[in-house]
């Protein structure tokens, strides 16, 4: 008798974002390990914010070996499901009870000393930016962190880098910035006088030109761009960035978003009942994190 054939585990492919953590106390560099080690001293109950009609909560925030593992979960309070019968097509509400959520969960990991955090992405769930929101808030309940600022940085994919090039005529730029940990002086000289003057935490930048004409491609806002996204040791400070131009032989415009084209990794993860697995993704994300080189 052949030996019984055991199925294959399901798997799906997740995508895990990378990002730079940035982050001030005030004036002065925010203490990463003291920050996260206050989140975690909190109960899951208290990590937890209601945005519009939603629900964010982090429940989940436990440290192993320096490293911080998080669940955030996004629902709204009160909903129902909706269960179809296939059989003859009738339709049911289902009420959930009170005090819990129909919700989608995002997973992530962050390492305050190489200050570098992956996050699952969800397209229905709490995203990256929600999440240090929601901690930078909570920190300001503590008289050790009232001034405390947090943003995860997303850092530009090789793809953004490329399609830039391709420009042959750059009609708009916009940018958000965050203030860097440090100064704004490791940074493009163009920041200088904009941001470090100013004391800003973010700065909004946008750029047009006339129907007619073309923004420079090698000074102003674009060069200040291909500073920030080259690569070369530093780390992310920019919150988003649109570039809309045409491409050689295109009478179109086409718009290039830094959100579609981060640094992010595909991994294949077992299911569990249906959902990626919150340990598996938890151990991919690691595993990603663990592989990146630590910008200076």
């Amino acid at each position: 008798m052949p030996p019984k054939r055991i199925p294959p585990v399901p798997t799906r492919p997740v995508r895990l974002e990378l990002f730079d953590i940035q982050g001030h106390n005030g004036d002065k560099p925010l203490d990463y390990s003291a920050f996260f080690q206050f989140i975690e001293s909190l109960s899951g109950r208290d990590r937890q914010e209601t945005i519009a009609d939603r629900v964010v909560i982090v429940p989940v925030f436990n440290r192993r070996e320096g490293v911080y593992f998080f669940s955030a979960y996004m629902g709204s309070p009160g909903s129902s499901i909706l269960v179809v019968d296939l059989a003859n097509g009738e339709e049911e509400l289902r009420a959930v009870e009170r005090g819990k959520l129909v919700a989608t969960r995002t997973v992530g990991v962050i390492d305050p000393k190489r200050r570098l955090a992956v996050v699952q992405y969800v397209h229905s769930g709490v995203r990256a930016p929600q999440i240090a929101a929601l901690f930078e808030k909570l920190g300001h309940s503590s008289d050790d962190f009232e001034g405390a600022t947090l943003e995860f940085a997303p850092r530009a994919a090789n793809a953004f880098r490329t399609q830039l090039s391709e420009f042959e005529r750059i009609q708009s730029v916009s940018l958000t910035l965050t203030r860097p940990n440090y100064d704004w002086s490791d940074y493009p000289d163009a920041l200088n006088g904009l941001a470090a003057d100013s004391n800003a935490h973010n700065v909004s930048v946008e750029a047009s030109a006339s129907r007619s004409q073309a923004l420079s491609k090698t000074g102003g806002v674009v060069k200040v761009l291909r500073e920030l996204i080259s690569g070369h040791g530093q780390r992310s400070i920019l919150k988003s960035a649109e570039v809309k131009g045409n491409r050689e032989g295109e009478d179109f415009l086409t718009s290039l978003k830094l959100s579609k084209l981060t640094q992010t990794k595909l991994a294949n993860v077992e299911l569990s009942g249906g959902l990626p697995n919150g340990d598996a993704v938890r151990n991919a994300a690691l595993a990603y994190l663990s592989g990146i080189e630590e910008p200076k």
